[in-house]
């Protein structure tokens, strides 16, 4: 009995030791759909700053630190085909404007979080205005476009190829932003590790606090959405340093 009441203790013990208190994500597992996009997200949209010691997935071309747009309160829209799946019908309203609708079934992965994920609404544009003067040719509330560096992943050339195997499953763009296309800003990822980020490519003329502000036009009738934070940006050795103060 006392030797029972052992193996019972180490086993309780084993348990307690195994348990991890992280998030919890589905256990990998593959599908067949005909859909390349698994997940599409939504939800409040909001800008934050990218710190200096975070690693970045553009560093060879964009090296400074900056902004990054992401989604708090985010909701699922999820491909019918995968187990127990969510706002299914939202999904399929996002995969037949995006034309991810391929004939035959594909044989995909689900391995989240690392699956595909992207926008529930593509950009038509992107805009960026301070609340303070930047220099001579941008006062207080102009648009900073021509001098921010754009960086997102997208999916869009390859499904709007029609899957073309020649067609790169997705794509890193890093273009000044006043030369973005709306078609360049289609099915753009939401992947953890590829929000789309900011860089300022000049700094202010005064270091002072600047509330940046993004205004984001959506394509099919969606609602304008905007996000802000403060920071200060200024130089440093060349480096351009976003600093939020508490």
């Amino acid at each position: 009995m006392k030797n029972a009441f052992l193996f019972l203790f180490c086993v309780s013990l084993i348990s307690a030791c195994e348990k991890d208190d992280g998030p919890s994500y589905p256990a990998p597992y593959q599908y067949f759909s005909p859909h390349t996009i698994a997940d599409y997200l939504d939800g409040d949209l909001t800008l934050e700053t990218i710190k200096k010691q975070e690693p970045d997935w553009f560093s060879t071309t964009c090296n400074d630190e900056g902004l990054r747009l992401v989604f708090r309160n985010t909701v699922l829209y999820q491909d019918p085909n995968l187990e127990e799946p969510v706002n299914t019908e939202q999904y399929l309203e996002c995969a037949l404007k995006n034309g991810d609708t391929k004939s035959n079934d594909m044989l995909l992965p689900y391995n989240y979080p690392s699956t595909k994920h992207a926008f529930a609404f593509n950009c038509r544009s992107i805009t960026v205005t301070s609340n303070k003067r930047f220099d001579a040719n941008h006062p207080a509330g102009a648009q900073l476009n021509d001098l921010l560096i754009l960086c997102v992943t997208t999916y869009g050339p390859h499904i709007l190829s029609g899957y073309d195997p020649e067609v790169e499953e997705f794509q890193n763009l890093c273009k000044m932003l006043s030369e973005v296309t709306p078609e360049e800003l289609s099915i753009v990822s939401a992947d953890g590790w590829s929000w789309p980020m900011l860089y300022f490519s000049k700094y202010p003329d005064e270091v002072q606090k600047h509330k940046i502000t993004v205004r984001i036009e959506a394509d099919y009738g969606a609602p304008v959405r905007t996000a802000t934070v403060e920071c200060i940006p200024t130089k440093e050795s060349s480096i351009i340093h976003f600093d939020v103060e508490p």
